[in-house]
C-alpha cells in the first residue's frame, strides 16, 4: 500500500505542475561529458554522459547542494515536476538541487540512445555504478567536495543507500524513500517481469 501511495503522489505530482517560475524555467536538461566510463565489471560506457538538471542557488559555503537521482523508469524532468508541483516532497528553496538522470534512463547514456553500443552491445552496470557517475558529476563537473543531503524514491532510494556504502562522509543526511539496500520478492518479480518483456517491445 506504501508504495503504491508513494508511486499515485509522483504520478499526481507532475500531472499537477504549477506554472513555471523564474527558478524552475532556469532547470534546463544538461549532460557532463564522463568519456569512457569505467564500470565495476571491467566494461566501459564508451563516450559516456550523464543528464541532470539544477534548481536553487548554491550558497556561498557551498554546504546546500541536495542530490535527486532519479527512479526507476524515472527521469530528471519527473523529479523537477515531483519538487516544483502544488503538493512538493520539500520545501526546496534553501537548497540547491541537483536533479540527476542515472545511467540508463533513456536520457543518460543508455542501450537506446548509445551509437557504438546499442541495445544488447551496452554493457551491464550496476546500483554502484550510477553513483559512481553520479560521483563523478558532483564533483568534476559541479566541483562541489560534499553535500547536504542525497534522497531520492524507489531506485533512487537505492542510490541513496550505495551513496551511503560507497561515500558515507561525502553527504550530512541520507534520505532513501521506499528504497530497500535488499530487493524484496515483489521487487525481484516486478524487475525480472519488466527485463523479460522488453525483447517484446524490441520486436
Amino acid at each position: 500500500m506504501v508504495r503504491k501511495a508513494v508511486a499515485a503522489w509522483v504520478f499526481s505530482a507532475a500531472l499537477t505542475l504549477s506554472p513555471a517560475s523564474a527558478q524552475t524555467a532556469q532547470a534546463l536538461q544538461r549532460f557532463a561529458e564522463l568519456g569512457d566510463f569505467k564500470l565495476r565489471s571491467g566494461q566501459s560506457i564508451h563516450a559516456c554522459k550523464l543528464g541532470y538538471r539544477t534548481l536553487g542557488r548554491l550558497n556561498a559555503a557551498k554546504s546546500n547542494a541536495v542530490l535527486l537521482p532519479t527512479w526507476f523508469t524515472g527521469q530528471s524532468a519527473d523529479v523537477l515536476a515531483a519538487v516544483s508541483g502544488r503538493d512538493p516532497l520539500f520545501d526546496r528553496s534553501p537548497y540547491f538541487l541537483i536533479l540527476v538522470d542515472a545511467l540508463g534512463d533513456g536520457v543518460s547514456c543508455s542501450p537506446s540512445t548509445s551509437a557504438s553500443q546499442h541495445g544488447a552491445a551496452f554493457p551491464r552496470f550496476t546500483i554502484e555504478d550510477m553513483v559512481e557517475a553520479e560521483h563523478m558529476l558532483v564533483t568534476r563537473t559541479l566541483g562541489l567536495s560534499h553535500l547536504h543531503a542525497v534522497m531520492s524514491i524507489s531506485m533512487g532510494g537505492m542510490q541513496t543507500f550505495q551513496w551511503v556504502v560507497s561515500y558515507p562522509e561525502f553527504m550530512d543526511e541520507a534520505i532513501p524513500i521506499v528504497g530497500s539496500p535488499r530487493p524484496t520478492s515483489y521487487d525481484l518479480l516486478f524487475y525480472r517481469t519488466q527485463e523479460a518483456a522488453l525483447p517484446n517491445e524490441a520486436a
